[in-house]
């Protein structure tokens, strides 16, 4: 399977193919954290984010890191974008504040 990649900042600039290597295709379990792990070991900008720090979407749909590798198809245009532990938190608190039922009905 061949990826399209692409990045937005604080990464820079990149264009890209990527051929998934063969062991996760093979792998009935590999996840998207994997793929995440090997672009971290082939994409010299991603050396200092980390996988934990990686967030890739699909024509603006998150895919979540818990993902089979099989939700992603053959030339697919993924976008990564690395996210530091300031950008991390601010997300997770609009997440958690997200996900919160709204109380406003409970009010008299």
């Amino acid at each position: 399977m061949r990826l399209r990649i692409t990045t937005a900042p604080p990464l820079g600039p990149l264009k890209s193919l990527i051929a998934v290597p063969r062991i996760l295709l093979d792998d009935n379990d590999a996840t998207i954290h994997q793929l995440k792990q090997h672009f971290c070991c082939v994409l010299s900008c991603l050396t200092t984010c980390g996988p934990e720090n990686i967030s890739i979407s699909v024509e603006g749909f998150d895919v979540p890191e818990f993902n089979p590798l099989g939700v992603l198809h053959d030339g697919d245009l993924l976008l990564l974008v690395c996210f530091n532990d300031l950008t991390t938190s601010v997300l997770t608190r609009a997440q958690d504040q997200a996900a919160r039922p709204y109380q406003g009905w409970n009010e008299a």
